[in-house]
């Protein structure tokens, strides 16, 4: 496993997960409707999704989990409906969630779980690692050392972005919010949810 190689890898997965689609949409959105604490739990809970698909693919299961449109349709289903809940959700929100205050415990295993989830349902994260992993590592032959650099690997870049998406998302939300129109960027906001959910349909 060469050095460049892990750069090149840790680039094109931060680039990917930095641009627009469900996952980033749904960072966005919890930051921007006043949910920070949230939407870095929920980021968690991509990481955690994200380890266990690498963990399919270099058991062999990814290729057959690609094989199955059956997998594919009920994972799709499931992150379209929580998709839509959630833009539902940011409609019908009587108060904002304080950023700072500490999250119970129940909705960090909440949250921490959703995101696993959504991770795990989205078909094109699988395929993503598909493509990406065997770049990386030879699945024929995984060594605990290259395994555990392509698992910290993915950790770093999906800290990053998460990072990066929660920052700039509560940036535009410092600037909006003193504003009257604020209902109407909820609805925008959910708008932009809601059609990340009907993205995946067409994919």
């Amino acid at each position: 496993m060469l050095f460049m190689d892990v750069l090149a890898y840790f680039a094109v997965l931060t680039s990917l997960t930095l641009a627009p689609g469900p996952l980033s949409a749904l960072l966005v959105a919890k930051t921007l409707s006043g949910d920070r604490s949230g939407a870095m739990i929920f980021g968690s809970g991509i990481a955690l999704g994200d380890s266990l698909i690498i963990l399919v693919v270099c058991s062999g299961m990814g290729t057959w989990l690609e094989s199955t449109p059956v997998i594919f349709t009920i994972g799709k289903s499931l992150a379209v409906i929580y998709i839509l809940w959630i833009a539902l959700w940011m409609l019908k929100k009587n108060k904002r969630p304080n950023p700072v205050e500490t999250p119970a415990t129940r909705k960090v295993l909440a949250e921490l779980g959703s995101g696993m989830v959504t991770c795990i349902a989205s078909p094109q994260t699988l395929l993503l690692y598909l493509i990406l992993v065997p770049r990386l590592i030879d699945l024929n032959n995984i060594s605990v050392t290259p395994f555990l650099v392509l698992l910290f690997t993915t950790a770093a870049a999906l800290c990053v972005s998460v990072f990066v998406l929660i920052y700039l998302a509560q940036t535009i939300r410092t600037w909006v919010e003193p504003r009257p129109e604020r209902a109407i960027g909820d609805w925008i906001l959910a708008a932009v949810v809601a059609g990340s959910g009907l993205f995946i349909i067409s994919m």
